[in-house]
């Protein structure tokens, strides 16, 4: 007996065709470009950050520059000035500190000189006590003299007395040489006082020439 060959019969109906993954893939893709726009302008925000930075410490630097450049021209000016000052003074500086020095030295070798008169008047003023001092004695010498009993008490007393003669005569000659130094020593004050007074006069003025050069 022959086989019989049986063709199958379809059951059910056919499947939908499954819609193509083209639409699901399009939504990663775009994601994709905006991470990628959004990392490009991060990229380029990190650029332009740091040339911002650097403009502005570039200008920093210029406007210390500027300050710098300034400070020196203003210190040139016046170290110009500082020598021009010196140019025109020329000598006043050394001038006033000599007539200072020397005003110094006048001032001392016046004030020694009084100190000396002062000596002097002293020494005088004793020379002439002790021939007041000679003259009392003197006196009671003399009168001592009218109530001796003996000719050795009378030659005694002579003996002083002619003593203290020879102490009035010693200290009226020392009391002229005194004298005579004092006046010496107060023409030299008077005349070193005079010079004194000149030397002042030419330090004002120079001290007032310098000032009207460094005003």
């Amino acid at each position: 007996m022959a086989k019989t060959t049986s063709t199958p019969i379809a059951t059910s109906k056919p499947s939908k065709l499954a819609k193509p993954p083209v639409a699901q893939e399009a939504a990663p893709i775009k994601a994709d470009v905006a991470k990628s726009d959004e990392a490009t302008g991060e990229k380029a925000a990190a650029k332009v950050a740091p040339k911002a930075k650097s403009e502005g410490a570039e200008e920093k630097v210029e406007i210390t520059i500027e300050k710098k450049l300034i400070a020196l021209y203003s210190l040139q000016q016046v170290d110009s000035q500082v020598d021009k000052i010196r140019i025109i003074r020329g000598e006043l500086p050394l001038e006033v500190q000599d007539l200072e020095d020397e005003i110094a030295g006048l001032e001392t070798r016046v004030d020694n000189h009084i100190q000396e008169t002062l000596v002097m008047e002293k020494s005088i003023t004793e020379k002439k006590t002790a021939v007041k001092d000679a003259i009392a004695l003197i006196k009671k010498y003399e009168d001592q003299q009218m109530n001796v009993r003996n000719n050795r008490e009378y030659d005694s007393l002579t003996k002083e007395i002619e003593y203290q003669n020879l102490e009035i005569q010693l200290s009226e000659k020392r009391a002229k040489e005194f004298q005579i130094n004092l006046d010496l020593k107060k023409e030299e004050i008077e005349r070193y006082q005079k010079l004194l007074s000149d030397r002042k006069n030419d330090l004002e003025i120079k001290r007032n020439e310098l000032d009207d050069i460094i005003a």
